[in-house]
């Protein structure tokens, strides 16, 4: 017995979300692709229940694993990798399997079938008279994506056909999941990330470099205090830091990064450049970012990083430089004063 994935099941947030992890977050996929105004986003993000119709297009939107889903794509790999050949569609089309709209089969998905080498058919609707057809551009994305990692690796899509077939009557979610496979010894880990899931399909067969947009390649200019801001904003484990004895280092795993922005955006020194990533970054390895000596401050005596002489630590010199302007402050103002002209200068400025 194959599962409905047309009905995601329960639908849930997780501690992944860099929505409601940093409050500076620009990302807000999953309502974007919402098309019943269920994704709520105020300090967190939110689902309302009585609206949310379990599509699961909101795990797909989501880059981060950050949503969860019963029958996520972990569950959907294990049951149709027992189909000689694989025909997936959504509900308005007549394939064998159905989810709820192209826009839940992600890049990750389309990786992992095409790379063994079965036919696979994804058949679709009349997408343009679907109130979901809006959210193509999701499965647009992934599916260029899933083309660069297979060109990477020296393949194609040419087991997998797109068609268009549609059924006579459209295809009704059912909430069920087969006895055999809740049992399943495959699912000691369920609700594997989806970059985890490409990674497994990729494994080492990567090639050729070729632009990859769901990473980002970092770098790291002079500005760096080793705060750690841009490190505890990830919420990916893509940025560690490593203190030594006499110094301090900010590692950086490209495969785990989901381009979020987030590193960048939560750095007050602007220290964090980015650029796109490529294919090759979906193999696990640890980048070296930066690495600063750990100096003792003269007025505090706290620990801070830098590799220029500096005796002050940024606290301490933000303190300086704040009474260096008051002092001039006061300066001008007594030169005023003395001339006479105290008032027309306050009013300037």
């Amino acid at each position: 017995m194959i599962d409905d994935f047309s009905h995601a099941g329960f639908v849930r947030v997780t501690d992944r979300c860099v929505y409601s992890a940093f409050v500076g977050s620009r990302c807000q996929r999953c309502k974007d692709v919402c098309m019943v105004g269920a994704i709520r986003m105020g300090r967190a993000v939110t689902i309302d229940k009585g609206k949310c119709i379990h599509c699961g297009l909101c795990y797909a939107a989501c880059e981060g694993s950050a949503i969860e889903i019963k029958t996520d794509n972990y569950r959907m790999l294990v049951q149709l990798s027992e189909m000689e050949e694989v025909e997936v569609g959504c509900i308005f089309s007549d394939a064998a399997v159905h989810v709820f709209c192209l826009s839940r089969l992600t890049d990750d998905l389309i990786v992992s079938w095409a790379v063994t080498k079965r036919k696979v058919i994804i058949k679709k609707g009349k997408c343009e008279k679907c109130r979901f057809g809006k959210t193509l551009s999701v499965f647009d994305e992934h599916l260029k994506r899933a083309k660069s990692v297979l060109f990477s690796m020296g393949k194609g899509l040419e087991n997998v056909l797109i068609v268009e077939s549609l059924s006579d009557e459209p295809h009704i979610p059912k909430n069920t999941v087969s006895r055999r496979f809740i049992f399943s010894k495959k699912l000691v880990t369920p609700h594997k990330p989806k970059r985890d899931i490409m990674i497994e399909a990729v494994d080492d067969a990567l090639g050729k470099v070729v632009e990859y947009g769901a990473i980002y390649r970092l770098k790291v200019k002079g500005g760096c205090d080793m705060c750690g801001a841009c490190v505890n904003s990830c919420t990916q484990g893509a940025l560690i830091m490593r203190k030594k004895e006499n110094s301090a280092a900010i590692y950086f795993n490209p495969s785990l990064c989901t381009a979020c922005d987030s590193c960048v955006d939560v750095c007050l020194n602007e220290a964090i450049s980015k650029e796109v990533g490529v294919t090759l970054d979906l193999k696990p390895k640890a980048v070296k970012l930066v690495e600063l000596e750990k100096r003792i401050c003269v007025l505090c005596s706290r620990e801070f990083y830098s590799n220029r002489e500096e005796k002050l630590c940024p606290v301490c010199e933000q303190g300086k430089r704040r009474k260096e302007r008051l002092r001039e402050f006061f300066k001008e103002f007594l030169e005023h004063e003395e001339s006479g002209g105290v008032h027309e200068w306050i009013s300037e400025e």
